[in-house]
């Protein structure tokens, strides 16, 4: 009834390609993408939001498919019509600053990742307050740079302030909660606070065992953690243990 080049249809193929992604089928979800795009450019042309929009979620897919420079390219294209069409200060640049962000430390460039995270949050803070779920999310993306640039007190301190938006904001059982917990704990084991560690993996694994029961798989990946957490704390203790006899032996 619409036809194939109304906008309403674009956005059915769009939000399939979703679906089909969110599904885990992402070869499937492909050409509904780029059917998405190839219309959205003939219709509202190259410098139009959903054009951008298009370009973005190639972008996701590409990188979920492991091909980065794809992935990149599509990036850099959504970002370029973002800044041009809707300014700097907008929560759909900041988005895409923070989609680049992601990949650019993915692919080990860690300063310019950095960079883009730092200007991704600038706006959400700015545009969407300290309180929101996107500003968690930039907090938690600079987190994981300071961490790979083995900052690990930095790393610490943006991944804390994350956990805290999204308890107060998505609740303590919500998914990105977990993420928070689960990276806090991996970063503590990192640096040998390994009770600090057991704490946050403790709490990720009674969630998970709350929401989804004692047999799903993620609340045994989090229990094997925890395990080896554990394993990691009493040979610490031991070690210590034997070092100060040995030194007051002497």
């Amino acid at each position: 009834v619409l036809g194939e080049q109304h906008v309403e249809t674009v956005n059915c193929l769009s939000n399939l390609g979703v679906l089909v992604r969110a599904q885990g089928d992402l070869k499937g979800a492909r050409p509904y993408y780029e059917q998405a795009l190839a219309i959205r450019r003939k219709v509202l042309g190259e410098r139009h939001p959903d054009t951008a929009l298009s370009l973005n979620n190639l972008g996701n897919l590409l990188q979920d498919q492991g091909d980065l420079k794809g992935a990149r390219l599509y990036y850099e294209q959504a970002l370029a019509i973002y800044r041009e069409v809707l300014g700097e200060q907008h929560v759909d640049t900041a988005r895409s600053l923070s989609n680049m962000a992601v990949l650019l430390l993915a692919v080990g460039e860690r300063a310019a990742a950095r960079l883009y995270c730092e200007q991704a949050l600038a706006i959400q803070r700015a545009i969407l307050g300290e309180q929101h779920p996107e500003t968690a999310r930039s907090l938690n993306n600079l987190a994981a740079v300071y961490e790979a640039e083995r900052n690990y007190t930095a790393a610490q301190t943006y991944y804390r302030q994350a956990l805290a938006i999204r308890r107060d904001v998505l609740g303590t059982h919500h998914p990105e909660t977990l993420t928070s917990l689960n990276n806090l704990a991996i970063l503590c084991f990192y640096e040998n606070k390994f009770d600090e560690a057991a704490l946050y993996m403790q709490q990720a694994l009674e969630i998970r065992t709350n929401i989804l029961g004692s047999q799903h798989l993620d609340t045994e990946n989090s229990r094997k953690a925890l395990a080896m957490i554990e394993q990691r704390r009493n040979e610490a203790r031991t070690k210590s243990r034997t070092w100060w006899q040995r030194l007051t032996r002497s």
